[in-house]
């Protein structure tokens, strides 16, 4: 009788093992899919999401370096206007310098975008001709010389410097909107991984979950009937011994 019960007890205890094993495996499985799952889609999120700050400085930083000629633009047209006031050329001479880090900073932060880069260039010869523009309405200012000839010059080198600006400011534009494409596929990017990145997670706990609690309760009543079937078993051998 105790060997009937020690066999019966083995093999029970073999089966649950064996069942656990089982479990475990798939649980564990599940758990790796899901933890890969969230790691990969976090990582591609938080990569997204410097992807679109690094975008967005560009488009910030544009913006600086127009409103830094903007400021000089004022400047000019305040000393002209005002016959050489010097108070007027603060921020003309304080501009240049801004202007030229703006354009540094554009010109790293786009180090990989060819299309920007050439855009940059273009607009540092812009640059450079619209501060040289100035330069020369400047000087006619200071040489103090009002005339004919004073006006002509300083209405044709304006003129010079307005289509030098607007230049400019296509130029801007152009790496403004590249960089709104740019911006605008990203985001969907972004967008897309904080969508799908929680249900994913969700459903895989919920699976492993689902499994877990099944095959408990699956080997829970297969033990349930193994010992039913070993009581009877043993009610037998007791009756025949």
């Amino acid at each position: 009788m105790d060997q009937l019960r020690q066999t019966l007890s083995t093999t029970n205890n073999t089966y649950v093992i064996r069942q656990l094993k089982t479990v475990f495996s798939i649980s564990i499985a599940l758990l790796l899919v899901s933890l890969y799952a969230s790691f990969t889609s976090i990582t591609k999120l938080i990569n997204n999401s410097k992807s679109v700050n690094h975008t967005n400085t560009v488009l910030i930083e544009s913006e600086n370096l127009i409103s830094y000629m903007k400021d000089a633009e004022t400047g000019h047209r305040g000393f002209l206007l005002s016959n050489g006031n010097e108070v007027f050329l603060e921020p003309y001479k304080t501009s240049r310098q801004k202007v030229l880090t703006s354009y540094a900073n554009l010109k790293m932060l786009t180090e990989d975008n060819t299309l920007q880069q050439e855009n940059l260039r273009q607009a540092l010869n812009l640059i450079n001709e619209k501060y040289a523009q100035m330069e020369i309405t400047i000087k006619l200012v200071k040489q103090g010389e009002f005339g004919p000839r004073y006006e002509r010059e300083k209405n044709e080198a304006m003129l010079k410097g307005k289509v030098v600006m607007d230049n400019l400011r296509n130029v801007i534009s152009r790496m403004k909107g590249l960089e709104k494409k740019l911006l605008d596929a990203r985001t969907k990017e972004q967008t897309k991984y904080i969508v799908y990145t929680p249900p994913l997670v969700l459903v895989a706990a919920l699976i492993s979950i689902h499994i877990t609690v099944f095959s408990y309760v699956k080997i829970k009543q297969d033990m349930d009937k193994r010992i039913a079937k070993q009581k009877i078993d043993e009610e037998k051998y007791l009756e025949t011994s």
